[in-house]
């Protein structure tokens, strides 16, 4: 995976460094509000036997995606930091 460069050019480390921990902790975010929306039976069974369990497993696979997305950005923000810390110890 790619990570971003800091140097007098680009954006700066402590900036990038914000900008992903912005993602990270939405991306938490969005992982409490789905798991408040997680599907529950009672709003399912009316539909036929199978179709909650087809439902749990959409979800589940939605939140798996969205781990995988949070595990990426914690490792830039990993990376970024750092770069981060190299580059204030030269200085």
């Amino acid at each position: 995976m790619k990570t971003p460069s800091i140097h007098l050019n680009g954006t700066s480390g402590d900036e990038l460094l914000t900008q992903v921990c912005d993602v990270v902790h939405g991306l938490n975010q969005a992982l409490d509000l789905m798991a408040k929306a997680a599907p529950h039976g009672r709003d399912y069974y009316v539909q036929g036997d199978d179709v909650f369990s087809q439902a749990r497993r959409e979800f589940d696979d939605r939140v798996k995606r969205i781990r995988s997305v949070l595990k990426e950005y914690e490792e830039i923000a990993m990376a970024v930091s750092d770069r981060r810390d190299e580059r204030l110890t030269r200085l």
